[in-house]
C-alpha cells in the first residue's frame, strides 16, 4: 500500500501528535555521553577513594603497633607512605568534588531517561559515600600525625 499523497494525523491546532525530539525518553547524544562517562568516572574514583581509606586505616594501625616497639625506621617509612596518600588525596579532592557537583546538577536540571537517571543517582550516592569515607580517613591521619610530633 502506497503512502504517497497521505498526510500525518493532526492534533489540536494542526500539531502533530508525535512528540518532538528531546521529550520523553529521547535523550540527546551529548547528555547520554555525559551520563556514560560520568558513570565510569564515579565507579573508578569510588573504588580509588575506598582503597585510599583502606590503606590509610592500615598504615595508622601499623604505625600504632610500631610505635609501641620504638622502631624509628618503621615509623619513618609508614609516615612516608601516609604522606604520599595524603598528597594524592589533596591533589584529587577538588576535582572529585567538582565531579560530584557536575553529576548532581545534571541529575537536577537535565532531561535524562529514567534508567540513566537512576544509575547516575545510585553511582553518585556510592561515590559520595566513598568520598566521605576517604575524607574521614584523611582527617584521622592528620590528627594522628599531629600526635606524633
Amino acid at each position: 500500500m502506497s503512502t504517497e499523497g497521505q498526510t500525518r494525523p493532526q492534533g489540536a491546532a494542526g500539531e502533530s501528535p508525535v512528540p518532538a525530539k528531546g521529550h520523553g525518553n529521547d535523550v540527546p547524544a551529548e547528555r547520554k555521553l555525559f551520563a556514560e562517562r560520568a558513570v565510569l568516572l564515579l565507579r573508578e574514583y569510588a573504588t580509588r577513594l575506598d582503597q585510599v581509606r583502606s590503606e590509610i586505616d592500615s598504615i595508622l594501625k601499623q604505625m600504632s603497633e610500631i610505635r609501641q616497639t620504638d622502631d624509628c625506621d618503621g615509623i619513618r617509612v609508614a609516615k612516608i607512605r601516609l604522606n604520599n596518600l595524603l598528597g594524592w588525596y589533596d591533589g584529587i579532592e577538588r576535582s572529585v568534588k567538582k565531579l560530584s557537583r557536575a553529576v548532581s546538577q545534571r541529575l537536577e536540571h537535565s532531561e535524562l531517561d529514567d534508567a540513566t537517571r537512576l544509575e547516575l543517582d545510585v553511582r553518585l550516592a556510592d561515590f559520595e559515600g566513598s568520598l566521605h569515607g576517604a575524607s574521614m580517613g584523611v582527617m584521622s591521619a592528620r590528627e594522628y600525625a599531629r600526635e606524633l610530633r
